[in-house]
């Protein structure tokens, strides 16, 4: 099929031979949506038709067929601009808004757009867009049903949409409310007893991984894009990541690096580890765990050899116990903001995890010493008397 999609990054693309009139062949491909000829098409299976279509009559009629423009019209003798549509806009905004942001985090505006906020308000003017419009949005999404986490993620997208074409001039502000009132998910660390055992089922390889996280607080693509040159007098220094998804070296979350004090275990773990090149964490010809799948598998795996019960996130939530650690130790909240690369304090804060025993000792500690009056049914009895 001419038409595809990446499966890597979920990208629409078009790829074909054209026979022109003189016999020749000319082979067309292209990707909508992203900068070059056809960066006005949004990124869909309907825009990389429309691609190609037009790749098509380029290459046998010679001649180049122009981007649609947006159309004016006239009202009252003055020429006003029309307000394009969300699909007609999102070429313009996947290009423009926030070029520095890393691939992962523009894929995943792209897949938003394409599978969930194109399909609902593709066909809207930007400034048609309405409260009601979201509501329904919502309700739909919530229907499915969608976690309000992901819901509130979506809608931050057409938010920023929205508010990038506010700032460009093309609409005016959107006096909308964009997110969903929902509890905070609870964040799992996986408990040091358990560490110990991952350590004790573990090549050196995955020793090394699961301290990285659990003991250096290390994201997944910090620890694949470690490389030995960043370990030095006892500290590493979190300068990379590898994309998940391409493997691709950009910098850490937030652009942000950040030196880490490595713990005598992690010290010992990394001096066991073969040195086959550049990269920490390897393949057996030296080069990188280039993949998400390179780490997951194995991890996973490893989990499982342990019988230690898989966690939503294996390695992230490795990371979490580091920030567990941290707090039951009181290390003040700056000084783990800075440890864990963390742009808001309010993160931070929000990583801290109280553990069920933190909470059984709290109590006891308050209000273990007080009793119950002598002679009280409640004593006697463990339940409450009627009034």
């Amino acid at each position: 099929m001419p038409i595809r999609r990446d499966p890597r990054t979920g990208r629409w693309f078009f790829r074909a031979i054209v026979t022109r009139a003189d016999k020749v062949k000319v082979r067309i491909f292209g990707t909508p949506g992203i900068a070059g000829p056809y960066q006005d098409l949004p990124n869909t299976k309907v825009g990389a038709r429309a691609a190609e279509d037009r790749a098509k009559a380029e290459a046998l009629t010679g001649k180049s067929v122009s981007e649609p423009r947006a159309e004016a019209a006239v009202v009252a003798g003055k020429e006003e601009r029309t307000v394009p549509t969300l699909s007609e806009y999102v070429p313009t905004f996947m290009r423009t808004y926030k070029p520095e942001q890393k691939p992962s985090e523009r894929r995943k505006k792209q897949q938003i757009l394409a599978h969930h906020l194109e399909p609902a308000f593709g066909a809207l003017r930007l400034d048609e867009i309405r409260q009601e419009h979201v509501g329904a949005f919502v309700a739909e999404q919530l229907e499915r049903p969608v976690s309000p986490k992901t819901v509130n993620n979506r809608l931050a997208v057409l938010s920023s949409l929205l508010k990038f074409a506010h700032v460009n001039g093309v609409i005016p502000k959107p006096g909308l409310r964009f997110t969903v009132d929902a509890m905070d998910s609870e964040l799992v660390a996986v408990a040091m007893e358990d560490v110990d055992r991952l350590l004790a089922a573990a090549t050196p390889l995955y020793r090394a991984v699961v301290l990285l996280g659990a003991e250096a607080g290390l994201r997944a693509g910090e620890i694949r894009g470690l490389q030995w040159t960043d370990i030095k007098a006892g500290q590493l220094v979190v300068r990379r990541s590898l994309d998940t998804d391409t493997g691709q070296i950009i910098a850490p979350k937030h652009n942000k690096a950040r030196t880490v004090a490595i713990s005598s275990r992690l010290a010992a773990s990394l001096d066991a580890l073969p040195r086959r090149g550049l990269w920490v964490c390897a393949h057996e010809d030296g080069s990188p765990l280039e993949h998400r799948r390179d780490l997951y598998k194995p991890i996973r795996a490893l989990y499982q050899r342990a019988q230690v019960a898989l966690p939503p996130k294996p390695i992230h939530c490795l990371r979490h116990t580091y920030g567990t650690e941290l707090a039951a130790a009181n290390v003040p909240l700056p000084v783990i903001q800075e440890l864990m690369g963390h742009a808001s304090i309010e993160t931070t804060r929000q990583y801290i995890h109280v553990s069920e025993q933190a909470k059984r000792d709290a109590i006891a500690a308050v209000f273990s010493s007080r009793a119950l009056p002598r002679g009280s049914h409640v004593a006697a009895r463990l339940k409450l008397t009627p009034n």
